[in-house]
């Protein structure tokens, strides 16, 4: 018997410990919360083109307020876009690609439009404070700042503590999210490396999947240098709102990248390094396990690129612990792809990444 436990047993110990913190004996159709902001981030990126209207038809970047028709309008369409999808459909678009919906706790029968407006008034208030807040100066915008992440946290504990995975504002309507469908893949419980599930692919050797992100890497490069001058530096040429619309311009092509990689469940880099991304049975990817796939990489990239106005002294260090935080997670993966051919992600997901060999004759 080995006096001390190698570094993949320890490995695999750590990432037990970490399913049964995170996800305590909890029914499968109810670990919904990566979905959840998933489903958010999907909603956010159909709002953004009205986002665009608003901030520069409004607002431009000079700091002024927006008319007050405009804000009020921008406050009914937010509230009415997740009542009307839910009521309707008992889900919006965002959680109908992650497969997710809203029922009533006890039954599970579909929600109404009077339950889906309880569930949101929360939110709704929240919003009104703050545009009173910046209209009229009350409350005040310290104590809505204060106000606005002492919500945040009271919304995000019950999440990530329940037992059904219940925010606040679905205890408060008796509602819960359920995951649609359950994907029954073959679990690989160990860190050993991944064997060929399709004839003619094998598991992908960390070199291509290193080519690969650099590939995609180069891509999102380039089309952040070609809007850099305008975005950051307006003059003859750009006044400073068609710079400020250059910026939202960039975010909404990195979503659009992010939407194309998620359809196609692929990436102009796989394509390149000729790789597969497949379950862990050898069947293709569903669309919301492709979604979760890349949510992380988005995430970090809306973050670095969001504040275009008013972003005072702290953009830096944002940006600088965004970096770190990214640079770290480019680490951690290409550790687990030299001793795994997996990152963490893809184990989470069940996903294993397969290159085209040459069949031998």
């Amino acid at each position: 018997m080995k006096p001390w436990k190698s570094f993949s047993e320890l490995c695999s110990e750590f990432y037990l410990l970490f399913r049964r913190g995170l996800l305590p004996d909890v029914p499968a159709k109810y670990q919904t919360v990566p979905r959840r902001f998933a489903a958010v981030l999907i909603d956010s990126l159909v709002w953004l083109p009205w986002f665009i209207v608003h901030i520069y038809f409004g607002a431009g970047s000079s700091g002024a307020l927006p008319p007050v028709s405009l804000s009020l309008a921008t406050i009914a369409v937010g509230f009415a876009y997740p009542v009307y999808f839910i009521g309707r459909y008992g889900a919006t678009p965002g959680m109908q690609i992650m497969r997710c919906k809203l029922v009533r706790l006890g039954d599970e029968s579909p929600v109404s439009f009077g339950l889906t407006a309880l569930r949101e008034s929360p939110g709704l208030i929240l919003v009104i404070l703050n545009f009173c807040s910046r209209q009229f100066g009350w409350p005040a915008p310290d104590s809505m700042m204060w106000t606005h992440w002492t919500w945040q946290a009271v919304w995000l504990l019950p999440l990530l503590l329940s037992h059904k995975r219940r925010a606040l504002h679905d205890i408060i309507s008796g509602s819960v999210v359920i995951r649609t469908q359950v994907n029954d893949h073959t679990t690989i419980n160990n860190w050993s490396r991944p064997h060929a599930l399709i004839p003619g692919y094998e598991a992908s050797r960390p070199i291509r999947r290193f080519g690969a992100g650099a590939v995609n890497l180069v891509i999102i490069l380039i089309a952040i240098m070609a809007t850099a001058e305008a975005a950051g530096s307006p003059g003859p040429l750009l006044s400073e709102d068609a710079a400020l619309l250059w910026h939202w311009l960039l975010l909404s092509g990195l979503g659009l990248f992010w939407v194309g990689c998620t359809l196609l469940k692929s990436s102009p880099g796989a394509f390149v390094a000729d790789l597969k991304s497949v379950n862990t049975d050898g069947t293709p990817l569903a669309r919301d396990t492709a979604v979760l796939r890349n949510t992380p990489n988005l995430v970090m990239m809306l973050a670095y690129f969001f504040p275009p106005i008013e972003s005072g002294h702290a953009l830096p260090v944002i940006r600088a612990v965004i970096s770190l935080a990214y640079v770290g997670l480019l680490i951690v993966n290409g550790f687990w792809l030299m001793h795994y051919r997996l990152t963490p992600i893809d184990q989470w997901l069940h996903i294993r990444v397969l290159e085209h060999v040459k069949l031998k004759t």
